[in-house]
């Protein structure tokens, strides 16, 4: 073999030497290594109707869908923005939002009503000049007090904080800071405060949110000394009697808290507190709100929690009703083309005194004979009576229904409803005159030659009928006829005997 061919073979031995030595899985591997990687990104959403349409935008494309689930295919690894739009007044927590896509993930989303979530972090002091946190504070320094808000709610809030200052039950100095707050966001609010002398600060602070929602939180500011620790202890407010989800308050030491759950907790030290427990306003049907069995009272803290249980009691206003005609002898009979008088009576049958209103219909056919609305106050056990006209226009029947209503904040709420039916008689046609009444009936009385009047008496009217004179023979009856037959043959037969008689004295 010649010195070139062997030049010339060289490069290709090595390479056959080296894809020898390589495994061909290997070289497979880094093949595949270079195609893209793709995942799946599935949202997964609850508290929409079954079948209810919604959306996603991911990374720039749309998607709708009537199921749970919604689920792109997306290159990974990347990180890629989302947002979720309302479906009508229901709000996605999360809304929007990033994810680091590299693998398949699933994000959750919750549909709800708006709703606000106030969560307060604890109240504290950071010195002006760095903004350092700071347990133990000096005269003569200025500091920024106050406490962390957070949003943890779908919806954006307006939040007023009052944040006082009390130094021996004495207020020292209290601000009222007003903010907006977005779902989801966060922020200090606070003021600046240099404090002139020494001692232990109780520092409150009370937010309030729309819709009325009160979050409290306290905490101790130590001038020229240093911190102790203070034991403090749970008093807990556990109500009853009011239905699931129903906002209360209660107002302990001058801190007020309000709560959708059944237990208000707050914090105290040993000693002595007064509270008060607000009443509750509330729209149902028959119910204008609940009432504490006892609204105010104390309770000392002594070493350990306290629990306060606190019974609410509903405030029922039950304006029922019932129907009647004032000038008919029968409740459900009446005659057409006739005036008649409703009276519609309403009785609260409730506990508490409250505002109505009435509404009246009466129907024949087609035709609305009634359609009234009233308004009325009513005390407990209390009636009011509502009397209208009832003009009867035909011969059909006549429906007539009342609804009560209790008139809250929230509207008119339905509480009761009743109905009669009333059946039209056709009328009877009379004239009176005195205690005689003449009545359109004809009788054909036999044939006569005298003039004839008859008089019927009956308990409360006498009815005389006086027919024409007619000449017109009179055949007699069988019972006339037969009587004078009878009558001529006795006669003839006294004759006989008295002929008899005397044929036998004149023998002698």
């Amino acid at each position: 073999m010649s010195l070139t061919m062997r030049q010339n073979l060289a490069p290709l031995l090595l390479f056959v030497i080296i894809f020898s030595i390589i495994p061909i899985s290997t070289i497979g591997s880094l093949a595949s290594s270079s195609k893209p990687n793709y995942f799946n990104v599935t949202f997964v959403e609850q508290g929409l109707p079954s079948g209810t349409s919604w959306s996603v935008n991911f990374n720039g494309t749309v998607k709708n869908s009537t199921s749970n689930e919604i689920t792109f295919s997306v290159q990974g690894p990347s990180y890629l923005h989302y947002s979720i739009p309302d479906v009508g007044k229901l709000i996605p927590t999360p809304s929007s939002g990033y994810v680091f896509v590299n693998s398949s993930t699933t994000v959750n989303v919750s549909f709800s009503p708006p709703f606000v979530k106030i969560v307060l972090g604890k109240p504290e002091a950071k010195l002006q000049s760095t903004g350092q946190v700071v347990s133990e504070l000096q005269t003569g320094q200025t500091y920024e007090v106050g406490v962390e808000i957070q949003n943890q709610g779908n919806t954006n809030t307006l939040v007023t904080v009052n944040e006082t200052i009390i130094l021996n039950g004495r207020s020292v100095t209290s601000v009222t800071p007003l903010e907006g707050l977005a779902a989801g966001a966060s922020t200090f609010l606070g003021f600046q405060w240099t404090p002139s002398q020494n001692g232990v600060y109780d520092f409150q602070v009370t937010v309030s949110a729309t819709p009325n929602i009160t979050e409290s939180a306290s905490s101790y500011l130590y001038v020229g000394q240093t911190p102790t620790t203070v034991t403090s202890y749970n008093v807990t407010f556990v109500e009853q009697g009011l239905p699931s989800g129903t906002s209360w308050s209660v107002n302990f030491n001058g801190t007020l808290k309000s709560s959708q759950s059944n237990q208000i907790t707050f914090q105290a030290k040993n000693g002595t507190y007064n509270y008060e427990i607000g009443n509750v306003s509330y729209a149902s049907r028959g119910i204008l709100g609940y009432v504490p069995s006892l609204q105010a009272g104390k309770v000392t803290v002594n070493g350990s929690s306290v629990k306060v249980t606190v019974n609410f009691l509903s405030l029922i206003f039950n304006p029922t009703l019932t129907l009647s005609l004032v000038n008919s002898t029968k409740p459900t009979q009446i005659f057409g083309n006739t005036s008649y008088e409703l009276s519609v009576n309403v009785t609260n049958l409730g506990n508490s005194s409250g505002h109505g209103y009435l509404l009246i219909l009466a129907k024949q056919g087609n035709s609305t004979l009634i359609n009234k609305a009233y308004n009325f106050s009513l005390g407990v056990k209390a009636t009011k009576s509502f009397v209208l006209p009832l003009e009867v226009t035909s011969a059909q029947n006549v429906v007539i229904t009342a609804y009560s209503y209790a008139q809250t904040p929230s509207g008119n709420v339905p509480i009761n409803s009743t109905s009669i039916t009333l059946t039209v008689l056709p009328k009877v046609t009379s004239v009176s005159t005195g205690t005689s009444s003449t009545t359109n009936t004809s009788t054909s009385p036999p044939t006569t030659h005298s003039n004839t009047t008859t008089t019927t008496t009956s308990p409360n009217t006498t009815t005389t009928t006086t027919p024409p004179t007619s000449n017109v023979t009179v055949t007699p009856s069988p019972k006339s006829s037969n009587f004078s037959v009878y009558l001529v043959l006795g006669i003839v037969v006294v004759i006989v005997v008295i002929a008899l008689v005397v044929v036998l004295l004149r023998r002698k």
